[in-house]
């Protein structure tokens, strides 16, 4: 329960320095900030279960991080930032508002039934499924959200 309260007020934090932010191009930083830590996350996670590592199990801390980021993403777009600086966000972000914030809450779901199967002690195939239902989450809003 620790992890999770951390994780959630780390991303408090930063949204609440974000919320403050004048500068356009200070959201396009943080956004590539922030999925620089999923991305992050998401790899340490496969790269763990693929290689059978023989270190800590920390899923469920990688998982909270993801869904506590995703949570508040929706936020570092408010309007007059699409456009700005080097980025590989679509303008359909802004266009598509509701339909982002959505994809961003059914990925914070994922990550949230991916930290509780890790807590639960569900058995290495069961995570591995929560941790493919992540990633196919974060595929579908790439898909429609980021230009490659």
């Amino acid at each position: 329960m620790n992890k999770t309260m951390i994780a959630l007020a780390t991303a408090a934090v930063f949204a609440a320095g974000l919320a403050q932010a004048a500068d356009p191009d200070a959201y396009v930083d943080y956004r590539k900030a922030t999925m620089g830590a999923v991305g992050g996350h998401m790899k340490a996670m496969a790269t763990r279960m693929k290689a059978g590592l023989d270190v800590p199990d920390d899923t469920a801390l990688h998982a909270t991080a993801i869904a506590g980021i995703l949570e508040s993403f929706p936020a570092a777009f408010p309007e007059g930032t699409a456009g700005v600086g080097k980025t590989k966000a679509k303008d359909a972000i802004w266009a598509n508002m509701d339909d982002f914030k959505a994809k961003s809450t059914k990925g914070a779901e994922a990550a949230k039934a991916l930290a509780a199967a890790a807590e639960s002690g569900a058995d290495m195939s069961e995570i591995g499924a929560k941790l493919g239902d992540l990633g196919k989450a974060c595929k579908g809003c790439h898909e429609d959200y980021k230009s490659k």
